[in-house]
């Protein structure tokens, strides 16, 4: 649970995350090019990803990509205070704390964590909302 949610209510999340990835494939149709990222492979597989995407977007492959330590705390460290969306002002030292796993390789351990962390009856609401979508892409419980 986080304040930079669109919402706290499961419902809601379930239903905004199917809109945005139906919205994303629906786009995809108006495009000539379009790629999916699926947010596991690129945690389990980062160099296989990184380099799909790069020969996707004529890009070179660097193996500096992968070194998340200091490529992350340099771009943490250029975090200044921001302005939300909704009015709030970020200080630096919050965006920072948000930011801190930007310094470390993803860690495959939080994947799932959203079902370890969520009751029956919580993934039962998200995946109420989140419809058809979540058994397509493997997410049902």
């Amino acid at each position: 649970k986080t304040w930079f949610a669109p919402s706290q209510d499961l419902r809601v999340l379930g239903e905004v995350w199917r809109n945005n990835v139906e919205t994303g494939r629906r786009a995809a149709n108006l495009v000539r090019r379009y790629v999916e990222v699926r947010f596991e492979e690129l945690v389990l597989h980062p160099e296989r990803e990184l380099k799909r995407l790069c020969e996707y977007l004529s890009l070179p492959w660097d193996p500096v990509m992968l070194d998340y330590g200091p490529q992350g705390a340099a771009r943490v460290e250029r975090l200044q205070g921001r302005l939300h969306a909704r009015g709030r002002m970020i200080p630096r030292e919050e965006r920072t704390r948000i930011h801190a796993n930007l310094t470390r390789a993803p860690d495959a351990t939080r994947l799932d964590v959203w079902r370890r962390e969520m009751t029956a009856a919580e993934r039962s609401v998200l995946e109420d909302a989140a419809g058809p979508l979540v058994r397509e892409l493997g997410y049902a419980a």
